[in-house]
């Protein structure tokens, strides 16, 4: 299993605090049987954010634990990425490098503030669209927009946007609205990827133990595979997902 939304780099933002508090992190993913991960740091922020990475300190992080992993011998294999902010910049610093995509794919990771017009989010993705990418839509079941109005789920999945939902939220870590509109999603095979989006390893851990069985329990095997593994090969490897067809 792939993970590929993961805040494992220490002190770039809100995630791991230390290059002790990543090890650790990278272990418990490991346990739970995740093999790589793409450390999705936030990007270029704003609007009273703690914390974001620029490009210089974001490959500094990325090499400093990627040997530390190596030394400890914890076999997770670290894929470069950012969660990305879907500004009306985005776009072209992805084109010119100061933003990464994931493993350099066309796969950009990208996010908005949970209090967005549906109107903009979908302006701001075309553009990315138009630029050649296929944004992946962090944690949409966290958008206010869209828990009021699920139906806009349909227009970005017929667009090729990936979908993809939160650990957290399956889980009813962010509450019950959330956790409903997360397992509608999953209901409705409108999601493409399930990740942690773990920050740290006490509250929004990389353990994906109790994710997998929920996913068994509620919708088969099958749905582990291509959430968790098939779904996230294709990405890390620029292949082009074949959506599932929504219900």
């Amino acid at each position: 299993m792939f993970d590929l939304h993961m805040h494992i780099l220490a002190g770039l933002d809100d995630g791991a605090e230390s290059i002790e508090e990543s090890l650790e992190m990278a272990q418990m993913a490991v346990r739970s049987g995740i093999l790589g991960a793409a450390a999705s740091s936030h990007a270029n922020l704003y609007r009273g954010a703690k914390k974001s990475a620029g490009i210089g300190a974001y490959v500094t992080a990325f090499n400093k634990l990627k040997q530390r992993l190596a030394a400890e011998k914890i076999p997770l294999t670290l894929y470069p990425a950012m969660e990305i902010m879907a500004d009306r910049h985005a776009a072209a610093l992805l084109q010119t490098g100061k933003l990464l995509t994931i493993n350099q794919s066309r796969y950009p990771l990208v996010e908005f503030y949970f209090d967005c017009r549906p109107g903009y989010m979908s302006e701001r993705l075309d553009m990315i669209r138009a630029a050649g990418y296929t944004p992946i839509l962090a944690h949409p079941e966290r958008y206010d927009c869209i828990r009021q109005n699920p139906g806009i789920l349909y227009e970005l999945h017929e667009k090729g946007i990936i979908l993809q939902v939160n650990k957290g939220s399956i889980l009813g870590h962010f509450g019950s609205g959330v956790r409903h509109t997360a397992r509608w999603m999953l209901m409705h095979r409108l999601a493409g990827l399930v990740a942690s989006d773990a920050h740290n390893t006490y509250s929004r851990t990389p353990d994906m133990e109790a994710l997998v069985q929920w996913l068994e329990i509620n919708l088969g095997m099958d749905s582990v595979r291509i959430l968790l593994d098939e779904n996230p090969r294709a990405i890390l490897s620029d292949v082009k997902i074949k959506p599932a067809r929504p219900v």
